[in-house]
């Protein structure tokens, strides 16, 4: 729990932190909140936009397999196939088995011209040594429409269960570890999102300073299990 204060008005309000778990819904909730709200404006201008899906064979999460998966994604870029402006991508799995391995994908968001996906599968194929699923579909250039491509990207987070068994929830907060939910690639790489700086919920002014930090109970409790 943090609290904050308004410079200008005097006013102070808790405000609940990341925890930094990635396994936690609350957390997960916001983010999925700050991502729509950040990316979406990005699809604006798109004259093809597309929805890429690109997989793996399933395998152990670790950082490394996570890691892979984007070098992977770095060498399609640079092959003749590739004709797209880069938006936005995002690293998924889908479930997790009692071994550890999990089906590891991408989800990404291009402005593209027709791609053939057997071609594109082909290309995949070669590249990863094995994986040849893919999937690459056209998104209306509506609000709607892309309101509902982003929440795709990040349907994951709300479907990841609280209940994981602690093992697993080591192993995916392992393999997220220090790695963005979404990046910006391509034409977009490096832009900069225009982050809203925190402002005052009764005046609306950005003079916003943090007082103090509170861990939450559920923290509390985890760090008493090691003392």
């Amino acid at each position: 729990m943090m609290t904050f204060a308004c410079a200008f008005c005097g006013y102070v309000w808790k405000h609940e932190a990341d925890c930094g778990d990635r396994t936690c819904f609350r957390c997960n909730s916001q983010r999925i909140k700050r991502i729509l709200a950040r990316y979406i404006p990005l699809l604006e201008g798109m004259s093809q936009p597309k929805l890429l899906t690109l997989t793996l064979r399933n395998q152990r999460l670790t950082r490394g397999f996570v890691r892979q998966l984007r070098q992977y994604f770095n060498t399609l870029r640079r092959r003749v196939i590739w004709r797209a402006s880069g938006r936005f991508y995002c690293i998924e799995f889908d479930h997790i088995d009692e071994l550890g391995l999990c089906n590891l994908h991408i989800h990404a968001i291009i402005d593209s011209p027709f791609i053939g996906q057997r071609a594109l599968s082909l290309v995949w194929k070669e590249i990863t040594r094995g994986s040849k699923i893919v999937d690459i579909r056209t998104i209306y250039r509506t609000a709607k429409s892309h309101h509902e491509a982003v929440k795709y990207l990040t349907k994951y987070l709300a479907q990841l269960p609280s209940d994981l068994p602690e093992w697993q929830r080591n192993l995916v907060n392992d393999a997220y570890h220090d790695v963005r939910l979404i990046q910006t690639f391509g034409t977009l790489s490096g832009k900069n999102l225009n982050i809203r700086d925190a402002i005052c919920p009764r005046c609306g002014k950005s003079s916003v300073i943090c007082l103090d930090f509170e861990p939450l109970r559920e923290d509390i409790y985890v760090l008493g299990t090691f003392l």
